[in-house]
């Protein structure tokens, strides 16, 4: 661009200097009583520095439209960068209003960026410990400093900030950049991992005491059967017998989800039609589903490709979450499978027409041990969030009080 602008000029400086030489020799001509050729001269030297003035403003105005619209590619450019920036980034003046905020920014504190154009940045931060006067007004560095942002609408979030002034090319200082990264999924990563340390110490401890208890029970459920065949013309001596009998039975199933869960086998993995796994989960809960009368849909997307799972584990899954949703509901409910493909994923969903689950029981349903179902172990959903991550997966909980529970487990079409 201003190659273009020299040549525009120098362009000029040829015209005026032809038209100068013009002027003078119409001067001369006019000194020798030549009037009418200094007149023709004159008037083309006029008409020449006329034209070349106009031929130079024309030049000059298309060069200024290319000036701008390069101007206009490279803010919007910087927009998209901004805009493209995984974290909150803000921009404020020397008194702190803002000049510009990108959506991240906006989603943390909870305010359009119709909302917060003009406004101050204390106003956004009403609360909390993040409203930064010192870096503002005073010019101080900040970096990497967790804090907590309250909005206007009351909305709090764990943020790490960092702010530095924002200064010309001359060091004088025009406002402040303030980048704001939220730590929202890192405290949930946090979580995860301190909950798999839990879980791994219990599962160690839960091992070795079903490793006892089993030796016992089998030295129980020997004495039982004894006395079960012993007493078998006897009405009630036979039907305690018995019942012992079904109580260590059901002790061993007990012991065997502890060990299930503390010592979950690696997935044998094989190319699977889900559709196929899904139809003889349902076949297997098919009593309890009568029983109640619940109205069963299917919402199964064809033509997924197969998925390398462990096919039996996948069955327990989905049995698992089936009977879950069954027994969370009164006669004449609806349960709903689906299948779908999501990027790289697929998903299988199962949801209940049920009475829900409370905000407090939603964090620990996958919890081992916690149930609200009477004389249920607390395992099967513990084991179910094993048998999923163990497939490089995820399972998500959607669930309000009365409004039913949708459990949702996705996996890799890749192993």
């Amino acid at each position: 661009m201003p190659g273009s602008n020299r040549g525009a000029a120098l362009a000029l400086w040829i015209i005026a200097a032809v038209a100068l030489l013009m002027v003078l020799q119409g001067y001369y001509a006019y000194t020798h009583h030549q009037r009418e050729q200094a007149m023709v001269v004159g008037t083309s030297a006029v008409i020449l520095l006329l034209g070349g003035t106009a031929l130079y403003l024309l030049l000059a105005s298309r060069q200024l439209r290319a000036a701008n619209q390069a101007l206009g590619q490279a803010q919007s450019y910087a927009q998209h960068v901004v805009e493209s920036i995984s974290n909150g980034v803000i921009s404020v003046d020397r008194q702190g209003r803002l000049i510009s905020i990108n959506g991240v920014a906006c989603d943390l504190l909870g305010v359009s960026a119709a909302q917060a154009g003009g406004r101050y940045y204390y106003e956004l931060v009403a609360q909390g410990d993040c409203r930064l006067e010192p870096t503002i007004e005073r010019g101080e560095r900040l970096l990497e400093k967790e804090m907590s942002c309250v909005s206007l609408s009351g909305k709090k979030v764990e943020v790490s900030v960092s702010a530095s002034q924002l200064r010309d090319g001359e060091g004088e200082a025009l406002g402040a950049v303030i980048v704001l990264r939220d730590l929202r999924e890192l405290r949930d990563l946090e979580d995860q991992l301190q909950r798999s340390e839990r879980l791994a110490s219990m599962g160690r401890m839960v091992a070795g005491v079903a490793h006892e208890l089993r030796n016992p029970l089998s030295s129980i459920r020997g004495f039982a059967r004894f006395f079960q065949r012993k007493y078998r013309g006897s009405t009630e001596d036979g039907e305690y017998a018995e019942l012992l009998v079904r109580e260590v039975d059901r002790l061993n199933r007990v012991i065997t989800d502890l060990l299930s869960f503390a010592q979950p086998a690696l997935p044998q993995r094989a190319p699977v039609d889900l559709a196929e796994v899904v139809e003889h989960a349902l076949l297997l809960c098919q009593p309890e589903i009568q029983e109640k009368a619940i109205a069963l849909h299917r919402d199964l997307e064809a033509g997924l490709p197969r998925v390398p799972v462990d096919r039996d584990m996948l069955v327990q899954v989905l049995v698992n979450l089936i009977r879950n949703g069954v027994e969370a509901m009164d006669k004449g409910g609806e349960l709903a499978l689906g299948m779908r493909r999501i990027g790289e994923q697929v998903e299988l969903s199962v949801a209940d027409t049920g009475s829900g689950i409370g905000d407090q029981d939603r964090m620990r349903v996958f919890d081992p041990f916690f149930t609200t179902k009477q004389g249920g172990t607390g395992l099967g959903l513990a084991i179910v969030h094993s048998i999923v991550q163990g497939h490089r997966g995820q399972i998500r909980l959607e669930s309000r009080p009365g409004a039913g529970t949708t459990f949702r487990v996705e996996l890799p079409l890749e192993a």
